[in-house]
C-alpha cells in the first residue's frame, strides 16, 4: 500500500515502471512472434535446422546470433521511446564489454 502511493506521488518512478512494462510486453510479443513462426513452419525447413543441430554449431556462433536477436529487440525499444543516440552507444558499448557466454 505504501509503495502504490510513493509511485503515485512520484511521476519518474510511475514512468519508469510504465517503460519497464512495455519494455516486458513488447520482448513478449517478440517471442510470441518467434513461437508462431517456428508451430507454422514447414516441414522441410524443420529438416534443415534438424540437419544444422547434428552438425554441433560451436557455441560461439549461437551465442553471436542470439547477441544480433537481442541488439534487434533493444533496436526496436529504442524506436519505440526515443532514446537519445548517446544512451544507444553506451547501452551497446555495454553488451560489447560483456562475456559471450553470458
Amino acid at each position: 500500500m505504501r509503495k502504490k502511493k510513493e509511485i503515485q506521488n512520484e511521476p519518474s518512478k510511475k514512468l519508469r515502471i510504465l517503460q519497464q512494462r512495455l519494455e516486458d510486453m513488447f520482448q513478449l510479443l517478440s517471442l510470441w512472434t518467434q513461437y508462431v513462426e517456428v508451430i507454422y513452419m514447414p516441414e522441410s525447413e524443420i529438416h534443415v535446422i534438424s540437419a544444422v543441430e547434428k552438425m554441433d554449431a560451436r557455441p560461439e556462433d549461437t551465442a553471436y546470433g542470439f547477441r544480433n536477436q537481442e541488439n534487434d529487440i533493444k533496436n526496436r525499444i529504442n524506436t519505440l521511446f526515443g532514446t537519445s543516440d548517446k544512451q544507444q552507444s553506451l547501452d551497446q558499448d555495454e553488451d560489447s564489454a560483456r562475456p559471450a557466454g553470458e
